[in-house]
């Protein structure tokens, strides 16, 4: 929350099921008050596709990602 420059990129994200969900709603990727972001390359693996949600945020790339709905 609230970053100036952030790049998350080639990354891998795998769905488990040893513990349940705290929190099932939320999204897999939350970017709120940012600005100069980058979200690239990286991939979900999950039972549904992973969720970016961005929020007041500004400069946001989201490319080349896999397996990633976005709201």
């Amino acid at each position: 929350q609230s970053v100036d420059g952030l790049t998350f990129s080639k990354n891998t994200i795998n769905q488990t099921f040893d513990f349940e969900p705290i929190f099932p709603d939320k999204p897999t990727i939350h970017i709120k008050d940012c600005q100069a972001v980058s979200i690239e390359e990286n991939r979900y693996i999950g039972q549904q596709n992973g969720r970016i949600e961005i929020e007041r945020s500004e400069e946001v790339t989201i490319e080349k990602n896999q397996g990633f709905g976005k709201d």
